[in-house]
């Protein structure tokens, strides 16, 4: 009885930090996160064609090895074909257009965690986060 007690003590607090974090609750809540601020400096336009040659091609698909070529293919994403990539993006739920707070492609570039954060080994420029961002809050549009 005092295990279910406790489990349900941590799926309320859980369920309660997501509608405080403004995120929807249910069986595929989104993880979310504090995004850049709205005023902070896009590094470049902040258009999917400037995202995907600028930021999401140069640093997550270069072939050999690199998670997100068209051999590696991580959590269902390749960012080697521009219109490939934003289909992906958006069919698996990676981006949630006018939401980056729980958007899972601004999730992984913000973690701090070296086993979680995008690309792995550095973290991206602020401006590029910043490009993120905007183009998420914008609607994501292609």
């Amino acid at each position: 009885m005092r295990v279910v007690r406790i489990a349900t003590s941590i799926a309320v607090t859980a369920i309660a930090l997501l509608a405080l974090s403004g995120c929807p609750a249910g069986d595929a809540a989104p993880r979310c996160t504090t995004p850049p601020p709205e005023t902070c400096a896009p590094l470049y336009e902040p258009t999917y064609e400037q995202l995907f040659t600028r930021t999401l091609a140069p640093s997550c698909a270069l072939s050999g090895g690199s998670c997100h070529a068209a051999e590696g293919r991580q959590g269902g994403l390749a960012f080697v074909d521009a219109d490939e990539s934003y289909d992906l993006l958006v069919s698996t739920g990676s981006v949630r257009a006018g939401d980056p707070s729980c958007s899972e492609l601004m999730v992984r570039v913000l973690a701090t965690d070296p086993f979680e954060r995008m690309p792995p080994g550095r973290a991206l420029d602020p401006g590029a986060q910043c490009a993120i961002r905007t183009w998420i809050a914008n609607g994501a549009k292609r």
